[in-house]
């Protein structure tokens, strides 16, 4: 899918950084919300991963450029169906992103739509965590 659109994948991800999360749920959550990105991201751009540190937390963001979402589709990416719905010119996204949020939700953590006005947009996801060594 990647090399279908011409996307390109960079990483901005702080080594050493570790989590409290379950792995397997962690890595459904980051594989569905990759492909979210990838089917709503622009041909020829960049799908950009990136971490960052607080005192007792980790925030990762998952951005791309593609599609604008006004704050109505926004409110309503991580509920059953709607997404599907909204975004069925786009691409079938089915409910994976209410999956998604289920799961950050269940470990404690949060996640929001993270856009700006340039027509970037992504997501953030804040849990529990430290930078080591």
């Amino acid at each position: 899918a990647l090399s279908k659109k011409n996307l390109k994948v960079e990483t901005n991800a702080l080594e050493n950084t570790r989590v409290y999360v379950d792995k397997y749920q962690y890595t459904r959550v980051l594989r569905n919300l990759l492909k979210y990105c990838i089917g709503a991201a622009d041909e020829n751009s960049t799908i950009e991963i990136e971490s960052a540190c607080g005192s007792d937390s980790v925030m990762l963001r998952i951005t791309c450029v593609g599609i604008q979402m006004d704050e109505e589709l926004a409110d309503s990416m991580f509920i059953k169906q709607a997404g599907r719905l909204s975004m069925k010119k786009h691409g079938s996204f089915g409910m994976s992103l209410a999956l998604v949020k289920e799961i950050v939700e269940n470990h404690g953590n949060s996640i929001e739509i993270d856009r700006d006005d340039k027509g970037r947009f992504g997501f953030k996801i804040a849990m529990p965590g430290s930078q080591t060594g």
